[in-house]
């Protein structure tokens, strides 16, 4: 395995990979891999640290410590992108809300719940945001999923893609729903089989700059 150069192999499925030189570079590095893992859409870093360099002994002063590698704040969306998504939910007769994964990666279930209890809206999630609500939280819906997203006038995607499990956008009733752009998301781009959602089919993302990546469709 000593031949292998692990870091070639890594970097295509990594956000960030890189061989840590010299011993007293272990701790700087680790904060970069650390750093990048958390920026934007979280991902997976890989760092290699040769043996040489993992027994090596140094002197504490001339190692480097990192404290303020990372943004300790967070970044919120459009104050008018948001009022927006708030007045097509204010004129709904029948509102709902999924979310999805990143709900859990973007560490998002506090803000979910908090959601939850203010709006009084159904919400149904799915991948890892299972379990962000509690099992018997009044606001949660499993069963009637595709019933609610086929009918409802106003849909809030947090967090998802659409993917096979939104029949990729079809199962919203595209024939009778129209997204209407109003921000866009750095997390990841939304895409439907493959391919890059363009502005005006049926959704768009809402933002720009919010934790998590959202969705809102309107009818016409």
């Amino acid at each position: 395995m000593q031949e292998l150069d692990h870091v070639s192999i890594m970097k295509p499925i990594t956000k960030f990979a890189a061989t840590v030189p010299h011993t007293q570079r272990i701790p700087e590095i680790i904060s970069m891999a650390f750093r990048e893992a958390y920026n934007g859409r979280p991902g997976p870093s890989f760092l290699e640290i040769p043996r040489d360099v993992l027994d090596t002994k140094v002197d504490l002063d001339k190692v480097r410590f990192p404290e303020k590698y990372r943004l300790p704040y967070k970044v919120h969306g459009d104050p008018k992108a948001i009022e927006l998504a708030a007045s097509w939910f204010q004129q709904a007769e029948r509102p709902a809300r999924l979310a999805g994964s990143q709900v859990q990666f973007c560490r998002g279930a506090e803000a979910l719940a908090h959601f939850a209890e203010r709006a009084r809206v159904p919400i149904y999630v799915n991948g890892a945001a299972r379990g962000a609500l509690p099992p018997t939280h009044p606001n949660l819906f499993v069963n009637s999923r595709r019933q609610a997203l086929g009918q409802a006038d106003v849909i809030m995607i947090i967090g998802t893609l659409f993917d096979f499990r939104l029949g990729y956008g079809q199962r919203l009733n595209c024939a009778r729903l129209a997204g209407q752009q109003v921000g866009r998301l750095a997390a990841r781009p939304t895409r439907s089989r493959g391919k890059e959602r363009q502005p005006g089919r049926c959704g768009s993302e809402l933002g720009p700059g919010a934790n998590l990546p959202l969705t809102a469709v309107q009818r016409n």
